[in-house]
């Protein structure tokens, strides 16, 4: 068996590519790549889109929330990542591009710093990063507002291995450690704030890096601080920051420190069965929105995951012999061992995850499914790691009790579930977007051209794709109808529209769905654009279900006792007698059929 294992060894030696890397790429684009078939974009994206049409510069732009919400270098960056709207037709490619390549190489330096960091567990390093892939705690992928916390994830990942890599050695190099200093750096002053509670993290793998080169007992903290001390100052200055200075304007109040999060038991609650994968339950709801190309391509991920693991199974051979062996050991010292190392790989996870749990419960986001999942982001890495170890485990016990084959396919099965369910999750945008398209076209089939300006009320029931919004929602709602309906791009130009949609009107607001006099009853809104004053008698009033598109009177009509039926005493509005071009409605269609609108 020893010579076995010897020669394993050096056979993989002389192979120049690591299999297990081309198998991470490959289920990270089995699982993710349909994403280029979606030409729309989500919740925020709207206004921020919006306002980048609006804003004839940078500063313009960032003084449409940026600045109130304190976040400038990341509001810069989507200015620039939005404005490929305006600046190309091939905007969705792009955004979906970085997307993937984001989505490639996050548990691609996933693995690699693990298999640094875990030289004697490759399998370890594998089974973590396709956790990551398989089991997402984020299905927000088109969300382009969100994406710089994927950037700062991925950062966050190639400092830590860029910092394994610069002690692995007897002589530090520093340059790998001013480089991964530089990235972190960079990760939460540009991408994400919250990639700061990843320090911990940072030294517990520092000293452990140090604790495997031997060093003793009473160097081991002091070295481990002093090299973390340069990441520890970085710090301070954007936590002090965040601290002091607050949101204000539109953003007043919304990070709120709660010094009592741990009382809500509801919250803990709702975490918990997010970890559990909870959202796959939720999901199967869809199950009859699903694509054929997403069975198609679970199924492929079976396949080629089953084909894959047979031809790469010598790289687990040697962990298997070692583990098997560990596993069974009487002798003292071999199950000690293993169960120190699982007890330090498991101690990291937590460190990774639970810090980020307590400052999303103590800064008062909101979690759930659909778009609000974003804020799980930053819990991926210490997940992954904690179901990565959770599933090595089951592979060396299972391993002990049947054939090479069975254990092939039981992880085949495994990779295969999370490859449908992240594509299922594809699915519900692409259907959220047939959704939008065909009320568009009912729209623009009522409304051949607009008048000058008007403001409309939009009452869209379509609620869709848990937690997420579509047509109910009023950024959606404005930004694309002043596309459609653009007389040309110029900022000062293209808000000509403004939206309402129904469900800006709470119910304790429901008392003032009444207009008896136009000069009496008015309404306020605070938008990322400033106040409007809006007079209710003059909307444009558009209800819509299941196809069925009614305006103003015969809303009132069909339905006498709507809440809002004070409002519904005009007539379908005098349009435009000759025909209107509007130049940038093919940035709506974007790749789509052109019978499409």
């Amino acid at each position: 068996m020893a010579q076995e294992g010897s020669s394993s060894k050096v056979m993989l030696k002389k192979q120049k590519i690591d299999p297990l890397l081309i198998f991470i790429v490959c289920l990270a684009v089995i699982s993710y790549g349909r994403i280029y078939f979606l030409y729309d974009i989500v919740w925020d994206d709207n206004c921020w889109l919006l306002a980048a049409y609006t804003s004839s510069n940078l500063d313009q732009f960032l003084n449409t929330g940026f600045y109130e919400l304190r976040r400038v270098p990341m509001g810069t960056f989507l200015y620039y990542l939005l404005s490929l709207h305006k600046a190309t037709n091939h905007a969705y490619l792009i955004w979906h591009a970085i997307n993937i390549i984001v989505q490639v190489l996050t548990p691609l330096f996933l693995y690699l710093f693990l298999k640094n960091l875990f030289k004697e567990r490759q399998a370890l390093s594998f089974f973590i990063a396709v956790s990551f892939i398989t089991f997402p705690l984020d299905y927000t992928l088109p969300y382009l507002a969100v994406m710089s916390y994927r950037i700062a994830i991925m950062l966050t990942l190639i400092s830590l291995y860029l910092t394994v890599k610069a002690f692995a050695k007897d002589n530090p190099k520093y340059l790998l450690f001013l480089i991964a200093l530089l990235i972190a750096g960079v990760s939460y002053y540009i991408f994400m704030e919250a990639s700061v509670v990843f320090e911990p993290a940072r030294l517990f793998i520092i000293g452990y890096v140090f604790y495997k080169k031997g060093t003793e007992r009473e160097l081991l903290v002091k070295k481990a601080v002093i090299y973390w001390l340069p990441f520890f100052i970085l710090c301070i200055p954007l936590v002090l920051y965040k601290l002091i200075v607050k949101p204000y304007g539109i953003y007043e109040g919304v990070y709120k420190a709660d010094f009592f999060f741990f009382l809500k038991w509801g919250e803990h609650k709702k975490i918990i069965k997010i970890l559990l994968l909870h959202q796959w339950k939720v999901l199967l709801r869809y199950l009859s929105d699903v694509k054929i190309l997403s069975i198609v391509l679970s199924v492929f991920s079976v396949i080629f995951s089953f084909l894959m693991l047979k031809k790469i199974f010598t790289i687990f051979k040697i962990e298997k012999e070692t583990d098997s062996a560990a596993f069974t050991a009487t002798k003292e010292g071999g199950p000690k061992d293993k169960l120190r190392f699982s007890i330090i790989v498991l101690i990291m996870g937590i460190i990774c995850l639970i810090p980020q749990v307590l400052l999303i419960e103590f800064a008062g986001r909101e979690t759930g499914y659909g778009m609000n999942s974003s804020h799980f982001i930053p819990l991926q890495i210490g997940y992954s790691i904690i179901i990565g170890l959770f599933l090595y485990h089951l592979y060396i016990f299972w391993n002990l009790y049947i054939s090479k084959s069975w254990l092939n396919l039981i992880l085949s099965l495994i990779l295969g579930a999370g490859v449908f369910f992240n594509n299922l999750n594809l699915d519900t945008y692409l259907k959220s977007w047939e959704k939008q398209l065909k009320f568009w076209q009912a729209f623009t089939d009522r409304f051949p051209s607009l008048p000058e300006k008007a403001v409309f009320m939009m009452d869209v029931s379509d609620h869709y794709f848990f937690d997420a919004t579509d047509l109910d929602n009023s950024y959606d709602l404005e930004f694309i109808l002043n596309l459609l309906y653009a007389n040309s791009d110029k900022p000062e130009d293209f808000r000509r529209y403004k939206v309402l949609a129904l469900e800006e009107f709470k119910p304790e607001m429901a008392d003032r769905f009444r207009c008896n006099q136009v000069n009496e009853e008015r309404l306020e809104r605070v938008t990322h654009f400033g106040k409007d004053a809006l007079n209710p008698c003059e909307f444009i009033i558009v209800y819509y279900r299941d196809g069925k598109l009614m305006v103003n009177r015969e809303i009132k009509k069909m339905f006498p006792d709507i809440p809002y039926r004070e409002w519904l005493n005009s007539d379908f509005p005098v349009l435009p007698d000759k025909p209107v071009a509007y130049p940038l409605r093919y940035k709506l269609n974007g790749f789509l059929d052109d019978n499409a609108l």
